[in-house]
């Protein structure tokens, strides 16, 4: 799949350079078409995750989020939650390709850790994660529910990194 993606990139700038223009509209061209839907495959996933992404508290305080995208979108959306804790140093792990990007309130750095990242939560984290989940289950109301709205806006492949919907223990 990420060799196909590669694949299809290729071809498309390939097809760029032989054309010696701007192609990225002529949709007759087969390889634009293929190029601009994984854009746009792309594009939505990075755009859903900068909405999805939990962060929790680790000992040290230092943000933590994981989470497993279809696409590597690490580097896409790094950017929104630096301008978003631009004063709190976090760490964004995909664990699907064992890339992590930190920020440290000053850099970012992108790399594939050696070793597995040993993450603790504080104190108060699991605190918190409780609360979360009671004021979720509070406002919910039972009579009312429409499982197949919810599905449509907050599809279930994004629901297991989600604190609100963690089993209770």
């Amino acid at each position: 799949s990420e060799r196909l993606k590669a694949t299809i990139c290729f071809k498309y700038l390939v097809k760029a350079i032989e054309e010696n223009r701007d192609i990225s509209f002529d949709y007759a061209l087969g390889i634009v078409m293929d190029f601009s839907d994984l854009k746009n495959r792309v594009g939505l996933e990075a755009h859903r995750f900068k909405g999805f992404l939990r962060f929790i508290e680790t000992d040290s305080g230092v943000l933590y989020a994981h989470y497993s995208p279809d696409h590597d979108i690490t580097g896409l959306i790094v950017y929104h939650f630096k301008k978003r804790f631009k004063y709190h140093p976090f760490i964004i792990h995909d664990v699907k390709r064992n890339i992590v990007a930190t920020f440290d309130t000053k850099a970012i750095n992108i790399f594939t850790p050696e070793k597995p990242l040993n993450i603790y939560l504080s104190e108060t984290e699991e605190e918190y994660q409780k609360l979360w989940q009671n004021y979720f289950n509070a406002v919910a109301i039972k009579e009312r529910k429409n499982k197949r709205q919810q599905d449509g806006y907050l599809p279930n492949r994004y629901r297991k990194n989600m604190i609100e919907f963690f089993k209770k223990k």
